[in-house]
């Protein structure tokens, strides 16, 4: 949601495609729920509780529809949340009723959930989207209050300055790790190279508002203390 800049990398690869505004994601959100009703028809239809259920039947119908698994990343989640110049309110409802239901339903019919933000409060992070989410991964917090809203706590305001250092929870569990750096020049090796010959007509609505902020340091080792706020 800033304009396609985080994500220009994945633009003209097949297997990705970027969204710049909430106005086109809100559209492409309206096409993952007609995704969603056509799985969960399919998959009753077919008496399997999830995909897994689906991918283990030894005899499937040569009709089948699409069942590969699908991700939908949001980046920055307060411009799908909240109202303002960028979307009407009702169109900012409908995005969140359709998230919602991505975070219910969709694991189980393989369409599955990344949505992160800067801001880690109610009001730019729906509270029934945020509790169907199973893990949180959580940066460097300036303060306590922003640390526990996302853990339940204030370890992420403990953490080293390093770049890319975070604490992982699933559950109760609480882990403190060091997220992985993708290179640009190693993308192509792992991804494939971009085709740019079939740019998106939707790349015209990209809103060049926002601007990246690189940051680069060296990363320290992994360490293993005691923390009175976990």
């Amino acid at each position: 949601m800033k304009g396609g800049l985080e994500f220009s990398l994945f633009e003209n690869r097949k297997q990705f495609e970027v969204v710049p505004s909430v106005k086109v994601a809100i559209a492409h959100l309206n096409k993952i729920e007609t995704k969603i009703n056509q799985r969960l028809e399919f998959l009753k239809a077919q008496d399997c509780k999830d995909v897994d259920a689906y991918y283990s039947k030894a005899n499937k119908p040569k009709d089948a529809i699409d069942l590969n698994r699908f991700v939908v990343v949001i980046d920055e989640a307060a411009e799908m949340f909240l109202a303002g110049h960028h979307a009407k309110a009702n169109e900012i409802q409908q995005a969140r009723g359709v998230l919602s239901k991505i975070a219910r339903q969709g694991r189980a019919l393989g369409i599955h959930l990344i949505v992160a933000t800067q801001r880690p409060d109610v009001k730019s992070l729906d509270p029934q989207v945020k509790a169907n989410l199973v893990g949180v991964i959580c940066f460097q917090m300036m303060n306590d209050a922003s640390s526990i809203a996302v853990l339940g706590n204030g370890r992420a305001t403990d953490l080293p300055k390093v770049p890319g250092r975070a604490i992982w929870k699933n559950g109760a569990d609480m882990i403190e790790v060091q997220t992985p750096y993708l290179a640009p020049e190693l993308l192509d090796s792992l991804i494939g190279k971009p085709d740019n010959t079939s740019k998106s007509k939707e790349a015209a609505d990209v809103d060049s508002k926002h601007s990246n902020e690189e940051v680069t340091a060296d990363i320290e080792p992994l360490h293993d203390s005691s923390n009175p706020k976990g």
